[in-house]
């Protein structure tokens, strides 16, 4: 065997060896992000029960769940998320037509970064800024993505949408005058 035979078998089996690693590392990461997704409880679903929920919005008053036990909307947006900030524009468009039912919007952020939404949102709808999937209003409803719409009423969902080209049909579900 020449040196060049030598130098390209050392190579070929440095390169098998290095794609097995890389082989038995990733069955380890599919392993475990499976552990991880079945510990992940489910988001709630129509017809599911809506936890209550306590928060205070960005004006200083209190907005519940009983807020919107006539029938409403829960639009849960975060900065950084691009379809979250493409959505701002439809959502508040939407919120400013007469006749909608009443509105939460969620901002999960940190309040420095929350104000871009706020300003926009918080014209026509109250808005709740809190810590992305641990604040209160999340957890209740079970929101783990963004965006997130939830139409809800007498304290139960009844349509989820996490597209603003879901809007549509989640307003369909919230009771009362046509839309």
């Amino acid at each position: 065997m020449t040196v060049v035979e030598v130098a390209l078998v050392a190579f070929c089996l440095t390169n098998l060896l290095l794609t097995l690693a890389l082989v038995r590392r990733l069955r380890t990461q599919a392993r475990t992000l499976g552990r991880l997704v079945e510990h992940t409880p489910p988001g709630l679903r129509a017809g599911d029960p809506v936890a209550d929920f306590a928060a205070v919005t960005v004006d200083g008053s209190l907005s519940s769940g009983t807020d919107l036990a006539a029938g409403g909307l829960v639009a849960v947006l975060s900065p950084g998320c691009g379809a979250c900030e493409e959505a701002v524009t439809g959502l508040a468009a939407t919120l400013a037509e007469p006749g909608r039912p009443a509105a939460l919007v969620v901002v999960a952020a940190d309040p420095s970064t929350a104000e871009p939404m706020t300003g926009v949102l918080g014209r026509y709808a109250p808005v709740v800024v809190e810590a992305p999937v641990t604040g209160a209003v999340q957890r209740a409803l079970g929101i783990r993505e963004y965006p997130a719409l939830v139409a809800v009423a007498g304290g139960v969902v009844t349509a989820v949408g996490n597209d603003i080209r879901d809007l549509p049909a989640v307003l369909a579900a919230i009771p009362g005058p046509a839309r």
